[in-house]
């Protein structure tokens, strides 16, 4: 499902925004690394699982660089290059603590919550100085409200699941959940992907 966006990225490739190239990045690197992971999990499991560790720097630092880009405030920008910079300082910080290739709920939990922040700063700059009439006609919008649903649906799962891996219920209801967010952030990447920019500014108030 995470190909949808970059099969309509090359389909409209002649509208170079720049935050569609971002995605782009984006979803193309999450599938080289899940199929990779998967290829090499049988017969490589080293490689599999240095694959696996190398998934949340990669998607979190390109995240990091397009809500940078997105954000208007020179404030919002270094605090989400702050936090980011710290947070990848963090991961490779337990990287030397913790097997290698295992599941790590706190760094997964902070991550998505460092998303929902981020995104949240995204949706106060627009309510409180409005770039366009519609935000919704916006392809910006979509991208973030699919990081939205996606770091909202998968918090909680992410969170428990390091201490609830052995109980089967709570494991299917984490793959559903999972599956669902990510079917989801995929979707709303799409429309973004399909979406023209409205240059119709918003009116100046005084």
């Amino acid at each position: 499902m995470i190909l949808l966006p970059v099969l309509l990225f090359f389909l409209n490739k002649k509208e170079l925004k720049k935050s569609k190239q971002v995605i782009f990045l984006y979803a193309s690197v999450i599938f080289l690394l899940r199929f990779a992971y998967t290829f090499f999990f049988t017969n490589f499991p080293l490689t599999a699982q240095i694959i696996y560790t190398l998934y949340t720097p990669l998607e979190f630092g390109i995240i990091i660089y397009f809500f940078h880009y997105t954000l208007n405030y020179y404030f919002h920008k270094k605090a989400v290059l702050l936090s980011g910079i710290l947070f990848l300082v963090y991961y490779i910080k337990t990287i030397f603590s913790s097997p290698l290739g295992e599941f790590n709920s706190m760094i997964n939990g902070i991550s998505l919550l460092l998303t929902l922040a981020y995104s949240l700063l995204y949706y106060y700059e627009q309510l409180r100085y409005p770039s366009t009439l519609f935000i919704y006609a916006q392809p910006d919008f979509w991208f973030i409200t699919g990081f939205f649903m996606y770091a909202a649906g998968a918090f909680f799962v992410f969170l428990f699941r390091e201490s609830s891996v052995s109980n089967s219920e709570f494991l299917t209801q984490y793959l559903y959940i999972h599956s669902f967010s990510s079917i989801l952030r995929s979707i709303l990447f799409s429309i973004a992907m399909i979406t023209k920019p409205e240059k119709a500014r918003a009116p100046e108030f005084f």
